[in-house]
């Protein structure tokens, strides 16, 4: 085969020979033993197909096995992405209820008691003052968020 056709070349020169039996649009038109010519680029073409296709089965084996592989990174990865956010939903838990809430009470009892003591600094009987006990009552409630 002194020229040798593509693969586009040889799907056209068979359909011209082969199904439509004219020569008319082939690639080999004119030439000697076109139809020889065309049989054994199909051939090759065949040949080279079908390493193709061996090659991919082969490889696909392997990738599926990198794909098995990765599908179970992935599974342990968002087990532990899940293990990690009741972790973290845990020790907010914690935060919110040992430590927020408790400080926030501390703080409460801490106002109430200033308030006391003002109330036994200045008795309401024996002391005119401009701070009234409705006064500190009032900013006691907005210290605490409650009435007493």
């Amino acid at each position: 085969m002194p020229n040798k056709l593509t693969d586009s070349e040889i799907v056209k020169a068979l359909e011209c020979c082969c199904i439509k039996k004219n020569c008319n649009g082939c690639p080999q038109y004119s030439k000697t033993r076109c139809l020889e010519s065309a049989c054994k680029g199909a051939v090759d073409l065949i040949n080279r197909l079908q390493a193709r296709v061996e090659y991919y089965k082969k490889n696909r084996n392997k990738y599926q096995d990198d794909v098995m592989y990765l599908a179970k990174q992935l599974d342990n990865l968002q087990a532990e992405n899940e293990r990690l956010k009741a972790k973290v939903n845990h020790y907010a838990y914690l935060y919110d209820n040992f430590v927020t809430k408790p400080t926030n009470r501390i703080k409460a009892e801490a106002y109430k008691e200033f308030a006391e003591e003002i109330f036994e600094l200045f008795p309401a009987d024996k002391c005119n003052t401009v701070i009234s006990r409705v006064t500190v009552k009032h900013i006691l409630k907005e210290l605490v968020g409650e009435d007493k």
